[in-house]
């Protein structure tokens, strides 16, 4: 059975989540969290370049101050924008994957990684991404509350990711000669 996020993207939570929320455990495998509904994730779903095959400076950054919890789902769509994938969130779309990290110093990190994604205060607007709260769920059918950056704006022309995987460039393996 699943466990549900009772964290919501939406907004504040009502009376009734509230209540389930100090009654409820916190998913089995993970650090305790704290239950107040107030309380901010503590972890991250990402699903493009932050992902653990990248090596780019923010995946090494997130890599060496998070640890891995396991591969995830949110529900929404995925595009491609230029070379990078930016995820519209919708409750009622396909799956997408990508891969949840505890953050170990959220306070330093996420402030880091709004700045690499361009939504940051200093950032020029309308920004592409934003940094806003969903529920992924983990391949053993555990819901987490995280961070992701989805998409901000209306924009139109962007490309579907089919399968909701991000594959940046060809995937062929090169030939031995």
């Amino acid at each position: 059975m699943r466990e549900h996020c009772l964290l919501s993207r939406q907004g504040p939570l009502k009376r009734s989540e509230r209540m389930m929320m100090a009654t409820s455990r916190s998913p089995v495998g993970l650090e305790q969290q704290d239950e107040r509904p107030e309380a901010e994730p503590r972890h991250l779903f990402v699903y493009g370049s932050l992902m653990r095959r990248f090596r780019n400076p923010a995946a090494v950054r997130l890599h060496g101050s998070a640890r891995f919890i396991g591969s995830a789902t949110v529900h929404g769509h995925l595009y491609l924008c230029g070379q990078y994938p930016v995820l519209r969130l919708n409750d009622h779309g396909p799956l997408v994957h990508g891969e949840v990290f505890e953050l170990r110093r959220a306070a330093q990190l996420l402030p880091f990684l709004d700045r690499y994604e361009g939504c940051s205060r200093e950032d020029a607007k309308p920004h592409v991404y934003q940094r806003t709260r969903a529920c992924a769920v983990l391949e053993n059918g555990q819901a987490v509350d995280v961070w992701l950056y989805c998409l901000n704006r209306i924009m139109n022309g962007l490309a579907p990711i089919s399968g909701g995987r991000y594959r940046p460039g060809p995937m062929r393996k090169r030939k031995k000669a």
